[in-house]
């Protein structure tokens, strides 16, 4: 397998008239082809004691809390089937987000799209809309699902002529070089996930001493005036999650935002 992609939370979408007995939480999302799911996590955000005193000072809340996810089903008398039980506790002075595995079900939406009619979040067999944030309005502490992709093609191994370097390596060779962009250092906050990601960059000489190794472009520079230069030959998109204009949460597969390979060119 290759190394897993991360997807947080395709799109979101907070559905109240979906049923009438409680709030169905909806995540739609692309399928990306050659791609399994190896890892889904439902993150939901739990109030603080300070908050509940503060906004529902006449609810008496347990410290400890029982957390279920349900999955909605179609035609079914009994809408919910039990996905996951999960034990929290409310934070004392500062809300915190709590993480619960929902890889199966996150799987078979993957599989079958037409299955998916989405969760519905319970607390102590309750709604748990105070305790709990589940409205996508609260944009802040929306809840969202953290996903994993494994590629699932078969790959050959096969000599590369690309290289993959790091700084200390003081290699003068055309390389990849790791570059960690951080959307929170532009003041990005309407990016949701991923915070930041490993763009990578191209660098180094492409001189008549390493050209012999790429045949085409030592002979184009034989027949042209053109300098080669190092650059990207392979790139990779980016899923990323953000806030349109609408305050909507969508996912997007934006392209050539990872560079995978460099070669003189």
């Amino acid at each position: 397998m290759g190394a897993c992609n991360e997807i947080k939370a395709p799109k979101l979408r907070h559905q109240s008239k979906h049923r009438t007995q409680s709030d169905v939480l909806q995540f739609h999302f692309d399928n990306v082809k050659h791609s399994q799911v190896s890892r889904a996590i439902l993150h939901v955000f739990v109030h603080s004691e300070h908050w509940l005193a503060e906004h529902d000072s006449s609810t008496k809340y347990e410290k400890n809390f029982n957390l279920t996810i349900h999955k909605v089903k179609r035609n079914a008398k009994s809408y919910q089937q039990l996905v996951n039980y999960h034990e929290g506790h409310i934070p004392k002075t500062k809300g915190h987000y709590m993480s619960v595995d929902v890889t199966q079900m996150v799987d078979e939406w993957y599989r079958n799209p037409s299955s998916n009619y989405g969760l519905v979040i319970k607390v102590n067999g309750q709604n748990g809309h105070k305790l709990i944030v589940i409205n996508s309005g609260d944009r802040d502490h929306a809840p969202y699902i953290e996903m994993f992709l494994e590629d699932t093609r078969k790959r050959r191994t096969k000599r590369s002529l690309s290289l993959t370097c790091r700084k200390q390596d003081n290699e003068k060779r055309c390389c990849r070089y790791p570059l960690m962009v951080d959307f929170r250092k532009f003041d990005w906050d309407w990016i949701i996930a991923p915070n930041d990601y490993m763009a990578n960059y191209c660098a180094g000489e492409c001189t008549i001493t390493f050209l012999s190794k790429y045949m085409h472009t030592h002979v184009w520079q034989l027949s042209t005036s053109a300098t080669p230069c190092c650059s990207p030959t392979k790139m990779a998109p980016l899923v990323l999650l953000y806030y349109d204009t609408n305050y909507n949460v969508v996912q997007s597969t934006i392209p050539n935002m990872i560079v995978e390979k460099c070669s003189c060119s």
